[in-house]
């Protein structure tokens, strides 16, 4: 009598690693290794359960990053080559080892395990691994997850909602794409859930997720059954916790299978041990070992001499570890079946990567568990979609911020070593925001830099490289890949910005690094952003600020100009034409008092020095403006030369505190220079493009107001005439962040 469910699940992910540039890569065969030792004895496991008529249900999640390489035509092409070599590695082993039988036998294995690898890739799967993932899912054996687009860690982006919707949505589309139908489940990367992400994942079409253990255990209200139901959260999305015991079973060093001492150890490979100039032409080129997945020892104890690998006696053990883990399982259902009212579920996670590299004889034990499982009908395989589909209500729960990992709680991927990333990934998506934003109608040129812009930014953000810096596994390599995707998008936002797109260097990037071809990357960062109301100051109405403004309002922004009642002349340094600083102040003045009085805006844009005392007033007096006090403030400056310097016995006509003229401030040479107060208050600085910023920091070009450009060179910013609007919304939203 069936009494409760066993849903095995194999979680397949590797980051995305295509080197074009590079004729061998060293991380390249992180693939060509689970190709050969996981993912084609997988696939030939299953195809052979189906041809002995065995029905069985797996759960498998093939993440984009993995399906986009496993169906690249360049990999592929390369993993062959490096297959070849491994054929004529192991018959040379033959050869080499034909006077030590116990390796001779080993070495005739994995010449035939390569060769049978080889038919089977091109052969029966014609090199399309992930057609041979969705076949089996048509046929109702196996259900495939997505999961988020280049594995990011969601909790840890999700202060930018943007970067999180981008992740969930590009998966599920990357998804549709690969397996002609949409996902029911999700996998969150690591297992990494926190509250509010199963509101985007439902938004977005998905019906459940998988959480470890506690995720589900510390849920409030306290679920009834634990991790042997699922729960639903708020949203609606059901939740599923990881099985701590089947687990441990499994993936516990001291506990699990793949620690006995019959079966092949992982550490003993022939790259390592056999003469450099022997093993030379099957590692990296200059002499870096590395592992060629021909192995000769088992694991045999701990600090003793490796014994020579039987695999017969690993045979025997991994029919006997099936044994009994579904025994276990039996035991579990049985025990827990009577305090509940429906079939309790044992969910089982693992990595995929553990059935076969890892763990050589797992796709063995596997099998094996799947068929003794046919031969008994106490416990059911199941999908998690067969499962919620025959218990459809679920108890209502908000699971735990939770991950798997160290210590569960994020710590992984969040500690002394990498917490360094984050800050630089978050200003990379806020970047990201503004240009998407500014540019929602992006075609063309534009739009291909901008999407390529999207996919570095969100290859930056793939948990794999916090994980390696953490373990201090290839370190080097995941900091190096983390700054230069995120080179790369700066790059690009200052071409995108400047109107002046490299085409040739996008085209080498997009072929670079190409994954979501087709895709509409950028979307996610295109806020659906509140129209700004920008009020701008100005003593005339010139050509350049009537652009602008008619710019901004295109692109659906609301502009405020105010222009004095009558001109007053200019004041110039050199000049001894009588001004006087009243007419200044009064308009400045008026300028606040108008908008305190009316509907007050998001920005204050100032332009030239006549209208740079409305900054300082606003800045330096907010008691008198508090209307105004969440207004931010723009100063455009044309040419420094034309200042506006008065005599210091007209200060009194400012009403502002004497510790205002000092040279911090508004003093200047003994004078008043009215410039000066606009540059040392404003919220950002702006003059006509990048070159004329950097000469506004220099003697010739700065006329005494060097020092100050120089001083808030970071709040000075050239924007070119050709994409003012976009740029000036860009930054406007910037200020006000």
């Amino acid at each position: 009598m069936e009494t409760g469910c066993l849903a095995l699940v194999l979680h397949a992910h590797l980051p995305f690693v295509r080197h074009p540039e590079h004729e061998y890569s060293l991380e390249e065969n992180w693939l060509y290794q689970a190709i050969t030792e996981t993912y084609v004895p997988l696939l030939l496991m299953m195809d052979g359960l189906v041809e002995d008529g065995i029905d069985f249900r797996l759960t498998f999640s093939l993440t984009p990053t993995l399906a986009s390489m496993l169906g690249d035509a360049l990999l592929q092409k390369r993993y062959r080559k490096r297959l070849d070599r491994l054929i004529e590695l192991a018959g040379k082993e033959i050869a080499r080892t034909r006077a030590l039988p116990e390796f001779n036998r080993l070495a005739r294995m994995y010449h035939k395990l390569f060769q049978r690898v080889r038919k089977a890739f091109a052969g029966r799967y014609r090199g399309d691994l992930v057609s041979a993932f969705r076949r089996l899912q048509d046929l109702g054996k196996i259900e495939i997850l997505a999961s988020a687009a280049t594995h990011g860690y969601l909790p840890l982006l999700s202060v930018r909602e943007s970067a999180v919707r981008a992740q969930v949505r590009l998966g599920i589309e990357h998804y549709r794409r690969a397996f002609h139908r949409g996902p029911r489940g999700f996998w969150l990367p690591e297992c990494g859930f926190y509250s509010g992400v199963d509101r985007i994942l439902r938004e977005h079409g998905a019906d459940f997720t998988i959480l470890e253990s506690h995720g589900v255990t510390r849920a409030i209200p306290r679920p009834r059954y634990g991790v042997h139901a699922p729960v639903a959260c708020e949203s609606g999305l059901a939740a599923f916790g990881r099985d701590p015991d089947s687990s441990r079973q499994v993936w516990s060093s001291v506990e699990g299978y793949p620690g006995d001492f019959d079966y092949r150890e992982f550490y003993r490979d022939i790259g390592y041990d056999l003469d450099l100039g022997y093993i030379l032409p099957y590692i990296h080129p200059d002499g870096i070992r590395i592992d060629t997945g021909i192995k000769y020892h088992r694991v045999t104890g701990k600090d003793v001499p490796k014994e020579p690998y039987v695999p017969e006696r690993a045979e025997l053990k991994a029919e006997m570890h099936a044994g009994h883990f579904l025994g276990e399982r039996i035991r579990q259902v049985e025990d827990l079946a009577p305090l509940m009212d429906r079939k309790p579920l044992v969910l089982a996670p693992y990595d995929a990567e553990l059935f076969g590299h890892w763990w050589f004889e797992g796709p063995r034990w596997l099998d094996q568990v799947i068929r003794k499982a046919a031969r008994q009908d106490t416990i059911r395989l199941v999908t998690l979609s067969e499962y919620l589909d025959e218990y459809p209500v679920q108890d209502r729960a908000e699971p735990s911020p939770s991950s798997w990992g160290q210590r569960g709680f994020s710590e992984v991927w969040l500690n002394p070593q990498n917490h360094w990333i984050y800050p630089h990934l978050d200003s990379a998506a806020r970047a990201m925001e503004e240009l998407a934003s500014a540019r929602a109608d992006a075609r063309g040129l534009t739009r291909r830099a901008l999407d390529q812009a999207a996919r570095e930014l969100l290859l930056a953000q793939a948990s794999d490289w916090a994980f390696m810096i953490n373990y201090g596994t290839t370190g080097e390599y995941a900091t190096r890949r983390i700054k230069s995707h995120l080179l790369r998008l700066e790059r690009l936002r200052g071409q995108i910005e400047s109107g002046a797109i490299d085409r040739g260097w996008l085209a080498q990037l997009e072929s670079q690094d190409n994954i979501f071809t087709g895709i509409d990357v950028r979307a996610d960062f295109a806020r659906p952003l509140a129209p700004l109301h920008i009020a701008m100051a100005a003593y005339s109405l010139c050509p350049a600020l009537s652009g602008l403004a008619v710019g901004l309002e295109r692109l659906g922004h609301r502009v405020s100009i105010v222009l004095p009642d009558s001109a007053a002349p200019a004041a110039k340094i050199g000049s001894d034409t009588p001004v006087h600083l009243g007419h200044y102040v009064v308009f400045c003045r008026s300028v606040l008092e108008r908008l305190r009085r009316a509907e007050p805006p998001a920005i204050l844009h100032a332009h030239g020095w006549q209208s740079a005392l409305a900054i300082a007033f606003l800045e330096a007096q907010p008691w008198s403006y508090p209307e105004l006090q969440r207004v931010r403030t723009v100063l455009t400056v044309e040419d420094a030369a034309d200042q506006g310097v008065f005599e210091a016995d007209q200060w009194p006509l400012l009403d502002l505190g004497q510790e205002f003229f000092t040279p911090r401030y508004l003093e200047y040479f003994g004078k008043i220079n009215l410039l000066k107060a606009g540059l040392v208050f404003a919220d950002a600085i702006t003059t006509a493009g990048a070159s004329r910023a950097r000469e506004l920091q220099t003697a010739a070009k700065g006329h005494g107001l060097e020092g100050v450009f120089r001083q808030r060179a970071a709040r000075l910013v050239g924007i070119p005439a050709g994409d003012a609007a976009g740029r000036y919304v860009a930054l406007y939203r910037q200020v006000m962040e």
